[in-house]
């Protein structure tokens, strides 16, 4: 018996060895961890990997966005599409009876004007026709408004028959004139376009020899 007994205790002893050589060793699987999201290295997510995918994209939405400013721009007339500054009115200078130019349009459309003109002796009211005479009349009235006759006077007298005191020849006319500017022509510094009014030189018609002078007939002057 215990001779049978350590034969079979030997038997399974080498069993047990020979299935161990049979069975194959099981290799431990190496588990790697993902990178934090869960996304793996390499992968494109979001607007990142669309522009990376699409590089023409960026081109588009860049000028989209250049055309989009340039519209706002425009519409709210900004920067070069700023509409251009109003012009300046002129500036007179009441010492040297000079203008730096010509006026803008001062006159209200229909309306009507007069001039009261003050001297030593007495007062001498003008009617204005801007009608015929729309730039002239215009001057005139912008000179005064701003002052540009106070203490000048009436330079010119003529005399039917007696000398004139400017060409010391005999005068064929009867005229006051004042209004007398500062530049080397008696002007106010500026120059305007003839104007053709209608009338006659008649008693009583006033007519201006250049922008800021002008003339009052004190008789009949038609047939000079």
């Amino acid at each position: 018996m215990p001779k049978t007994a350590s034969k079979r205790a030997q038997a399974r002893k080498e069993a047990k060895v020979y299935r161990a050589h049979q069975t194959p060793t099981e290799q431990p699987t190496e588990r790697r961890a993902l990178p934090s999201g869960g996304r793996r290295p390499g992968s494109r997510t979001g607007n990142r990997g669309i522009l990376q995918d699409y590089p023409w994209a960026i081109t588009i939405a860049v000028l989209l966005l250049v055309g989009l400013a340039v519209l706002v721009a425009h519409q709210q007339r900004w920067f070069v599409w700023a509409p251009p500054a109003p012009p300046s009115q002129a500036r007179c200078n009441t010492s040297t009876h000079i203008c730096n130019k010509a006026p803008l349009n001062v006159l209200v459309a229909n309306k009507a004007y007069t001039a009261t003109i003050k001297t030593s002796k007495g007062d001498i009211v003008l009617q204005l026709d801007t009608k015929s005479s729309p730039s002239f009349a215009n001057s005139f009235v912008f000179l005064a408004e701003n002052g540009f006759y106070n203490g000048l006077t009436f330079w010119k007298v003529e005399r039917l028959n007696q000398v004139s005191p400017e060409t010391n020849q005999t005068s064929n006319i009867d005229l006051i004139q004042g209004g007398k500017g500062g530049d080397a022509q008696g002007g106010p510094g500026y120059s305007l376009k003839p104007e053709s009014a209608k009338g006659t030189y008649t008693l009583g018609v006033v007519a201006m020899a250049n922008p800021s002078q002008f003339f009052i007939n004190t008789a009949d002057n038609s047939q000079a």
